[in-house]
């Protein structure tokens, strides 16, 4: 029997650790075939493999994993599975490529007309009813962690893949049609607990557990980033899903999947599997690397060393498995230093929460420093009001390039945070992440369209963690998930969000529309002059004399006047649109009105955009529709104006010419430049060795600050700067 595991990813540089787990952990209970490659190497307790009712297995089938992508062609990725010839077809769904999976099955039984069709993932697995009802050629789906269940299809399939619907009644953990047969599912559940700390870890949990093991991120994104097979988007917090309410009730599995009033055929489940006890049991998940083939430079390798999360918040799917699993100490630093010997780039943690035991964790980092080989970076999401004074103290010799961290504040209300189960203490959170030392990269989370979070709120939140100096802030919006606590609390309160993946929030009770749109475009300039760090020096000055949050907002209603957000950007315009908006002469129009300057202090550009004059007034009031921040633009505009325009205007041309060798300069850049000096400077830095090479390396600019300094706004002074590039 010919088994593929399929994961369409959201981009070629992602792996998914899901369909890895399931394979490495089926063929452990299958004995090698006579003759098959490798087959001599096959340890003991392989060759006599034992089946899940320990009775000795049959034969191994052939189990493949493909990876594609939803970049890719419909028909290209239907001809990879089509030659394969599989007999039962499995693939792993998330919320960035339902759609594309969607529209795939229809079409693989065409060209496979005798295989058998599955899924898994939080996708499906929460969205049972709604994707056995829309795909007819969707034989059945996996729900929970997928290891056991997927061992056991293939145990009872004896071979033969085409016997599977038939049995599937008989195996846990799967949703499935059934002609009249009607399921509930009697289970033991924990008690709904607020974001109460890392100490209270729930146990005894038993209930729907999100498919660990069919995950894989990034979230991105997301970017971010998977669990085992999921992104930030979809774990931007720790949920317990809203029937996690009182023990010891039965109780239909994700929303009406199993009621009764379901049309012939009904759909099935039978019932949830117990949870994988030993981690350790997992092998590691990239024998590609172990071979040799793998691509350390352009790929990321997500790991996984701990299941479950000890947190509720509402909106996430991570936390309905509560009783936390980890992998051995030893395990796991025996993997990790299987990354470390292939120079693998960089190597995701999926753990929901890394940070729970202290000495396990701070062993991890002491395995890493020890042994590290000067390029691989390690990736963890952390909960940093937690971080103890010993971790704290471990961090402070960690050296650049060997951590990131990514860290999820939220909102800085703390009534929102209440709402949405997460601790209130952003004092706290604030005063940690202050002492992770900056040679760890530092990643910042926000989400709009959270309950109580206005844009005067949001505004306030932005500001706070921007005060935070993260590497990079990802501004994300509410994703309304199946399963979760914020699907119901949404639906009774007035949310509108999109029906199909990514549930994306489109307005609240606290922001219309419009709000959410204007914060779309203050996700992308936040990603254009803070996340990518192009701009570091100019955004350094402005974020000492003004608020980040007002400026962007003024940016962002400049960039609107001119179709900025219209279309993808070069970085190249980002550069010349803000030298316009902090300086520059841009003329407007507006209904008819005669062109005008547009600049921080013109009051009178401002209100022909709309934004009225006036007293500084409050920058964070809530806007109409027209334009969410025009009733106070002018305090903006007011708060901004005390920027100096001239120190602005070569902190961007340092900025611009910092990041990289320019074979031309554009029409808003004045280059100061002089051959003797830009020689000079070279011969006093040891680079005249090759003259040619010397000058093709470098750059030579005059600047009337001190560009270089951390302060230059206390250094008005002609500047000669050698920039060198790698």
């Amino acid at each position: 029997m010919k088994v593929l595991l399929v994961s369409v990813n959201a981009s070629y540089m992602h792996t998914n650790l899901a369909i890895r787990d399931l394979k490495n952990y089926a063929e452990k209970h299958f004995p090698a075939k006579a003759g098959a490659p490798n087959a001599e190497k096959s340890n003991a307790a392989e060759q006599s493999a034992v089946s899940l009712t320990g009775e000795k297995s049959s034969a191994r089938p052939e189990i493949a994993i493909a990876e594609y992508t939803i970049n890719q062609p419909i028909g290209e990725v239907l001809r990879g599975i089509a030659f394969t010839n599989a007999d039962l077809v499995l693939f792993s769904t998330y919320i960035w490529n339902a759609e594309y999976v969607c529209k795939l099955m229809p079409e693989i039984k065409k060209v496979l007309p005798e295989c058998i069709l599955g899924a898994g993932g939080p996708e499906f697995g929460y969205g049972a009813k709604k994707y056995l009802s829309a795909i007819d050629d969707l034989d059945f789906i996996i729900f929970g962690e997928g290891e056991l269940t997927f061992t056991e299809l293939i145990e009872k399939s004896e071979g033969d893949a085409k016997s599977l619907p038939a049995k599937l009644k008989d195996i846990k953990g799967i949703f499935y049609r059934a002609h009249g047969s009607v399921w509930t599912v009697t289970r033991k559940v924990a008690d709904k607990t607020a974001h109460t700390g890392v100490g209270k870890i729930v146990d005894e949990a038993e209930g729907e557990l999100v498919p660990e093991a069919a995950r894989t991120s990034d979230e991105a994104e997301g970017e971010l980033v998977p669990e085992a097979a999921r992104t930030s988007d979809e774990a931007e917090g720790k949920v317990a899903p809203e029937a996690a309410r009182t023990r010891d009730e039965t109780s239909q599995v994700r929303d009406e999947s199993t009621d009764a009033r379901n049309e012939t055929p009904a759909v099935a489940f039978t019932g949830n599997r117990a949870l994988l006890e030993n981690l350790d049991d997992i092998p590691f998940p990239y024998p590609e690397i172990l071979a040799g083939t793998a691509d350390p430079d352009h790929k990321i390798y997500y790991y996984e060393s701990s299941r479950g999360c000890p947190f509720g918040c509402s909106y996430c799917l991570s936390s309905v498995d509560k009783r936390v699993r980890f992998k051995s100490l030893e395990r796991t630093c025996s993997e990790l230093q299987i990354f470390l010997d292939n120079n693998i780039k960089l190597v995701k943690f999926v753990d929901r929460t890394y940070n729970l035991d202290e000495n396990r964790y701070i062993g991890i980092w002491d395995y890493i420093a020890k042994h590290h080989n000067g390029k691989t970076m390690f990736h963890f999401e952390i909960e940093a009001e937690y971080l103890s004074e010993k971790a704290l103290a471990f961090l402070q010799n960690i050296p650049a390039g060997v951590m990131q961290f990514e860290m999820g504040v939220q909102s800085a209300n703390k009534k929102t945070l209440a709402a949405i189960n997460r601790s209130t203490n952003v004092e706290e959170l604030a005063e940690k992440i202050k002492r992770i030392p900056r040679t760890i990269h530092q990643h910042l989370d926000l989400i709009a369209g959270l309950p109580y979070e206005d844009l005067e709120s949001f505004g306030r939140s932005y500001d706070f963690v921007m005060a935070l100096r993260p590497d990079a802030l990802q501004l994300g919006f509410l994703k309304v998930l199946n399963g979760t606590e914020m699907e119901k609390y949404a639906k009774d309160n007035g949310w509108k969000w999109m029906e199909s993946p990514a549930y994306e929030t489109f307005s609240t009770p606290y922001m219309t529309f419009s709000d959410i749109a204007f914060l779309k475009d203050i996700e992308v300039v936040t990603d254009a002059y803070w996340n990518k760090g192009s701009f570091a020096c100019t955004m350094n000055y402005v974020f000492r004399v003004t608020s980040p949050w007002a400026f962007f907002c003024a940016l962002v209603e400049y960039g609107r006047s001119v179709n900025a957000f219209s279309q993808a950007r070069k970085e190249a315009y980002w550069f010349e649109l803000v030298n316009d908006f902090v300086g520059g002469v841009r003329e407007h129009l507006t209904d008819g009105a005669e062109d005008t300057d547009f600049r921080l202090d013109n009051a009178a550009a401002f209100e022909k955009l709309g934004m009225p004059d006036g007293a500084a007034g409050d920058c964070f009031q809530v806007g109409t529709d027209a334009s969410p921040v025009s009733n106070h633009l002018a305090g903006i505009a007011a708060a901004v104006g005390k920027l100096d325009k001239n120190l602005i205007y070569d902190l961007l041309r340092y900025d611009f010419v910092r990041t990289g060798k320019k074979g031309n300069f554009p029409a808003w850049y004045k280059h100061i430049y002089d051959k003797d000096k830009h020689r000079k400077l070279l011969e006093e830095n040891g680079l005249l060795e090759n003259t040619r090479i010397g000058f093709a390396i470098t750059e030579y600019e005059e600047f009337d600050y001190n560009v270089l300094s951390e302060f230059p706004e206390t250094e008005k002074h002609r500047t000669e700067v050698l920039v060198r590039y790698k």
